[in-house]
């Protein structure tokens, strides 16, 4: 199946001796469940380079903007049956206000933002309870990024 390319932004923010990761809580349909991911979108405005779409994913599903921008991994969502690729960012500098005008409709209005410790966040990966891939491989990333630096919070 071809499809739109996606980004996925990985928001973080120092807390104490960690990191936090800006989390959203939304219902997928296909699971028919509330799911815990990291925000995210298509590529599907034409012209648009992937880390404005990423700029553009994090201010309209979670009202924040990011100075900050690493482009972290990417990977195939889902390579047996579509070539969407998705590019995961490491945003940083996180404030909220984005000057991005965006109406909230449909499933956006439906949206919960959480800032959640990235510990905790890991753990819940390897007890199996988080399974969103964009958040599972980015968020695995972003954390061992961010150990590899010299800068701690």
């Amino acid at each position: 199946m071809t499809h739109d390319d996606a980004v996925a932004i990985v928001a973080v923010r120092p807390s104490g001796p960690s990191w936090e990761v800006l989390l959203i809580n939304q219902y997928r349909h296909a699971p028919r469940q509330l799911m815990w991911e990291v925000p995210a979108g298509l590529c599907d405005v034409p012209g648009e380079e992937k880390k404005r779409a990423a700029q553009r994913e994090l201010a309209e599903e979670t009202g924040y903007a990011a100075n900050e921008w690493l482009e972290l991994i990417s990977f195939y969502a889902s390579a047996g049956v579509s070539d969407e690729k998705v590019t995961v960012f490491l945003a940083s500098d996180v404030s909220t206000g984005s000057n991005i005008n965006f109406e909230k409709i449909e499933e956006e209005r439906e949206i919960t933002v959480h800032w959640v410790d990235i510990r905790n966040i890991v753990q819940a990966i390897f007890r199996g309870d988080l399974t969103s891939p964009a958040l599972v491989a980015g968020v695995l990333a972003a954390n061992e990024y961010l150990q590899s630096q010299t800068f701690r919070p």
